[in-house]
């Protein structure tokens, strides 16, 4: 057999990993009419309230994925841009996860706006614990 097995490589000591927060920006907004990760919530762009719940969460870095990267800018994010645009979320989640040197990667969709640091929080402590590999939250 050929290839990566789970399991093998070199372990992380999860404790003092480092988790990056990565917030899904693509997609053309086509039923909104307008960029969706812009949409204002409660007065806050949704991309900007999905990173603020990431940062405030524990990751020790957020980036955008997708995206304009000037109107990201503008309202102080920073963005990955998409290696496989077109692709749905598949394609923004496999490009946080090999953007950075970050030994994990929570990735949410910008339109979360409703996301709390303390969600945020509870996914990286259940990793960080070795209670999860993978974490998914569900906002429905």
């Amino acid at each position: 057999m050929t290839g990566a097995v789970p399991g093998d490589g070199p372990r992380v000591d999860r404790s003092v990993a480092t988790v990056a927060g990565a917030v899904l920006c693509g997609g053309a907004s086509r039923r909104m009419g307008s960029p969706k990760p812009l949409v204002p919530w409660d007065g806050v762009a949704m991309a900007r309230r999905v990173a603020d719940a990431l940062s405030a969460g524990g990751c020790s870095s957020v980036r955008c994925v997708g995206g304009d990267p000037a109107e990201l800018a503008a309202i102080g994010l920073e963005v990955v841009a998409d290696r496989w645009p077109g692709e749905g979320p598949l394609g923004g989640v496999l490009t946080a996860l090999l953007d950075g040197a970050d030994d994990a990667v929570l990735v949410a969709p910008c339109d979360t706006p409703l996301l709390l640091a303390a969600a945020v929080s509870e996914l990286v402590d259940r990793w960080r614990s070795g209670r999860a590999d993978v974490v998914v939250a569900r906002t429905d």
